[in-house]
């Protein structure tokens, strides 16, 4: 891979988030004018005036375009999560232990809710793209959300549980935002992340 496709994936999601937010300023224009159109044909031009700013008005305010950007951090994150759970699982079924385990000794597959920060997370990471679980670019694309990703893992059940904390509203709302950043039931409503299994 050459240096130039290294960083074209940030670059990229910076051109989808310039477009979308273009292509919502477009979608606002042309209801604008719709609405122009609609109420000119139904009412008088005075009464028409005050009603298409006020409609316009309650437009603008629904489109918030911090919100869309952190949308689409959280959709990189939320990505990430699944990347890894899927890489961890076909890691734990090819080689029958997980990649945290030493070669020459016995392995306790508990992790505790630790950050993708933590030494141990970037020695895993190097395995799972060694053994081809992982795709090459991974720590390059989602770095800067290392310390925002957490892995808990059972010794008991061998369950794998990835989380995040969402930063968006629409990502806060969602049915799969009430866990612990361990995966744990309850969260309390200002601490909930969402989580993979």
């Amino acid at each position: 891979m050459s240096e130039a496709d290294k960083g074209s994936f940030p670059t990229f999601s910076r051109i989808l988030i310039i477009f979308l937010v273009v292509a919502a300023f477009a979608a606002v224009f042309s209801l604008f004018f719709a609405i122009y159109l609609n109420v000119k044909r139904n009412y008088p031009r005075k009464q028409a005036n005050v009603n298409i700013v006020k409609e316009t008005n309650e437009l603008i305010f629904r489109i918030d375009p911090e919100e869309q950007l952190k949308k689409g951090e959280d959709t990189q994150r939320r990505n990430a999560v699944l990347e890894l759970r899927d890489a961890l699982v076909n890691y734990f079924s090819s080689n029958k232990k997980a990649p945290w385990c030493t070669d020459n000794s016995e392995c306790k597959s508990q992790i505790p809710g630790i950050s993708l920060n933590d030494p141990l997370m970037s020695s895993v990471l190097e395995k799972l793209i060694k053994s081809g679980d992982l795709k090459p670019d991974f720590s390059d694309r989602i770095s800067k959300y290392f310390g925002e990703i957490f892995i808990t893992s059972s010794q008991q059940d061998l369950s794998l549980i990835i989380c995040f904390k969402p930063k968006s509203e629409g990502f806060r709302a969602d049915k799969n935002t009430i866990y612990t950043k361990t995966g744990e039931l309850p969260c309390t409503a200002s601490d909930c992340y969402w989580c993979a299994r």
